[in-house]
């Protein structure tokens, strides 16, 4: 008597032997009706769900919505530009002579 996925038929395909279960709706599929995402097996159903549940929440409208990342984003841009400030002070405090062109005559 066989046991656990050599006696599993797919889900769709009842002719099919079934190479993989989902792991959001725990089904065994074929090898046609599965695919990897993410690292993990996903049926075709499972995967629209997952499509349409990151559409519904606009996870990129949602991310300046956070304000933690709003916060960390203002840093950033502050340590950006202080950065290239002090290089500005750093260039503008080197003395004439070096730049003026008679150091290399």
């Amino acid at each position: 008597m066989k046991e656990g996925l050599a006696a599993t038929r797919c889900a769709i395909h009842a002719q099919s032997m079934a190479s993989a279960r989902c792991t959001g709706c725990r089904r065994f599929f074929c090898s046609e009706c599965v695919t990897e995402h993410s690292g993990k097996f996903t049926c075709a159903a499972c995967l629209e769900t997952t499509k349409r549940s990151i559409s519904d929440h606009g996870i990129r409208g949602r991310l300046w919505d956070r304000p933690v990342v709003f916060i960390q984003a203002v840093i950033a841009m502050i340590l950006v530009t202080g950065t290239f400030y002090l290089i500005a002070r750093l260039l503008g405090s080197i003395p004439e002579f070096v730049h003026d062109g008679t150091i290399w005559e």
